[in-house]
């Protein structure tokens, strides 16, 4: 795929280039000049990624507004790199770089010296490679190629499009133009994403989360175990893994994924939120939750999650929506805290949800543990064999 550079208007830069950010000077008020932002000619702008990180902001200003911005939450750059005036109006179109990767803020105003016009108010697509492998991991791999072979096609419709266009000189045309090698380049990104993810799902299997340690076979430390101890607060059903190791044993992610969810700042004061009475199936769950002690959520490249539990440490440079690679150490193994128990198995607890691929949900902590667990209510010789199909 050709990779087209943003820059393809070939018209004269007029104004320095300039960070501009919100601030307490700034003053919000309503324009009644008709000034207004017209258009972004890139749709998805990722943060995260030097080469998709910026638009061009179409601008259309009263006569004697020389001078436009644009105003963001997030930290930008920009630049005027064509202005054009006529009896009435002017015409502008800045160049806009988005330098914070973690900015989500879309909201986007015009701005005048220190006046920011709250009425002139435009939303943009914020997005970076996290919240897109998220996204794509939520779907089956038939969905994934059909969608990787339609923005192949797209792409090169795209491209013979822009090589007609790209030799006129009008502004309208060439804006066209580079509204169109933005969104090639788009899909192109995607595709990359989606060719990764198949690429990983051919024969994918998990390693063990503990180097060395193979995944247990006797029948208390495997999935649908009976526990006891929490049979009055919980379904007293064991969901996963408890591989016994040393305390302060490092664990390990057993396949690339993102990190969803971390709790590293559990305490004994957590066990007073368990309920107690009349529980309901989601009242037992979130007591199961607080069973787990300080844990990481990992979401695997097969889309589904998996829950390391019972954890003494893990690093601070460690955060939510974080892409891991296998092996990536995740933390230190410690043991069950319970109230008035003194266990001294320390281990590693870890599940398996299934993902009933929810792709169009905002999907909340509860709402994933609600999902089925690998091997629920399985036997012990059907967990053996089919664990042996799923790790290495």
């Amino acid at each position: 795929m050709k990779l087209y550079p943003i820059f393809i208007l070939s018209i004269i830069v007029t104004f320095g280039f300039f960070p501009a950010f919100l601030n307490s000077a700034d003053i919000y008020e309503e324009t009644s000049d008709g000034s207004k932002i017209l258009t972004s000619l890139n749709e998805n702008i990722i943060t995260d990624n030097d080469k998709f990180n910026s638009t061009l902001f179409v601008i259309k200003t009263w006569k004697k507004f020389l001078n436009p911005k644009i105003s963001s939450n997030c930290k930008i750059g920009q630049q005027i790199i064509y202005s054009n005036s006529s009896l009435a109006s002017n015409i502008f179109v800045i160049k806009v770089n988005f330098e914070n990767e973690k900015c989500t803020d879309n909201r986007i105003y015009l701005k005048n010296w220190e006046i920011i016009y709250t009425n002139t108010l435009y939303n943009i697509n914020l997005v970076n490679y996290s919240d897109l492998l998220n996204w794509f991991l939520n779907f089956k791999s038939e969905n994934l190629q059909e969608k990787f072979n339609e923005n192949d096609k797209l792409i090169h419709t795209l491209d013979n499009e822009i090589f007609s266009l790209k030799k006129e000189k009008n502004l309208e045309l060439k804006l066209k133009v580079a509204n169109k090698t933005y969104k090639m380049n788009y899909i192109g990104y995607e595709n990359e994403i989606l060719k990764y993810i198949l690429n990983e799902r051919k024969n994918l299997k998990y390693i063990t989360p503990v180097a060395g340690k193979p995944l247990p076979t006797k029948p208390s430390l495997i999935p649908n175990a009976w526990r006891p101890y929490r049979k009055d607060t919980t379904d007293g059903i064991h969901h996963g893994y408890d591989i016994l190791a040393p305390r302060w044993t490092p664990v390990q992610s057993l396949g690339d994924g993102i990190i969803v969810r971390i709790v590293r700042d559990f305490s004994w004061w957590n066990f007073d939120k368990i309920k107690k009475w009349f529980l309901s199936f989601e009242d037992k769950l979130q007591n199961l939750d607080i069973f787990r002690w300080n844990q990481i959520w990992l979401k695997t490249m097969d889309w589904n999650i998996v829950f390391y539990s019972h954890l003494n440490f893990i690093p601070d440079y460690l955060y939510e929506w974080q892409i891991v690679k296998k092996k990536t150490f995740l933390g230190k193994i410690d043991k069950t805290w319970v109230p008035d128990k003194e266990y001294k198995d320390y281990h590693l607890h870890f599940e398996i949800q299934i993902n009933p691929l929810l792709w169009g949900s905002n999907l909340s902590n509860l709402d994933i543990m609600k999902w089925d667990w690998f091997w629920e209510y399985k036997n012990k010789s059907w967990i053996l064999l089919e664990q042996k199909k799923m790790f290495f």
